[in-house]
């Protein structure tokens, strides 16, 4: 397991790679229209996932935490329990069910940075295949999460979790990979992004996903299956959140001179 990168002891100016145009690619479903299509939604049912709605209903009346660790994404990430596998630190997630990354990027002022959040675990990507997206034009949508996080809160760390290989997807795992590579281009040429790579340990012996770690739906993980995803991530969050009050000291300190 490779944690990538490690956190740096120096005040640093960040240049973020934001990956080109748009690729014509085909692929199984269609694009399934702009963000804003999420603002539609219906109350929820009975276990059934939150929409953005109700959660701008609840942060409108609710005192928020702030410098939290936020869980952000689809519905990997809303059904990732980070109250017990992020017992230690502060939490909330604000995953919702079905979204790409230009859903996070575009929603990421109204539910993400009114938490000010020091470190944001992000895993979202693989919806964007589903729904016609080629690799570059993904990762790009990667970089415009970046920019709208960095653009308000620049301190914040951000943890990409790889988009991950699985039973019901498997034919999209190599442009799948590409994107991860894509990705991690953008994350080795900033300290304030780190890469949680979780290939191997969702992958078997055969080289094929594990069966085990996935629900009847051959997509989402069973609530074991996010165990060896969380032993990889874990390790990275405290280099993250120990970075996070030394950039904040360095922008207290410079604007005092």
């Amino acid at each position: 397991m490779k944690i990538h990168p490690p956190w740096l002891l120096a005040c640093s100016i960040v240049t973020v790679l934001v990956i080109g145009t748009q690729v014509v690619f085909a692929q199984q479903g269609e694009y399934a229209g702009p963000p804003t299509r999420w603002l539609d939604e219906t109350p929820r049912e009975i276990n059934r996932r939150p929409t953005i709605p109700e959660y701008l209903q609840e942060m409108a009346w609710k005192e928020l935490d702030q410098e939290v660790l936020l869980i952000a994404g689809s519905a990997t990430a809303w059904r990732w329990n980070d109250q017990k596998w992020f017992s230690d630190f502060r939490t909330v997630n604000r995953g919702f069910g079905g979204s790409r990354l230009d859903d996070n990027a575009y929603f990421a002022g109204q539910l993400l940075i009114p938490f000010k959040p020091s470190t944001i675990v992000l895993y979202a990507g693989d919806n964007d295949f589903w729904q016609g997206q080629s690799p570059s034009v993904t990762a790009g949508h990667f970089g415009d999460f970046v920019n709208a996080v960095d653009e308000v809160l620049p301190d914040t760390q951000i943890v990409f979790v790889s988009i991950r290989p699985s039973i019901a997807r498997w034919s999209m795992w190599n442009v799948m990979q590409e994107t991860n590579t894509l990705i991690r281009q953008q994350i080795d040429a900033n300290p304030n992004l780190y890469y949680a790579d979780i290939t191997d340990v969702t992958l078997g012996t055969d080289g094929r996903p594990r069966r085990e770690l996935f629900i009847e739906d051959d997509l989402h993980l069973t609530a074991p299956g996010y165990l060896p995803w969380s032993r990889v991530v874990k390790p990275i969050v405290p280099q993250a959140e120990a970075r996070y009050p030394h950039l904040k000291g360095c922008a207290l300190r410079g604007a005092q001179r």
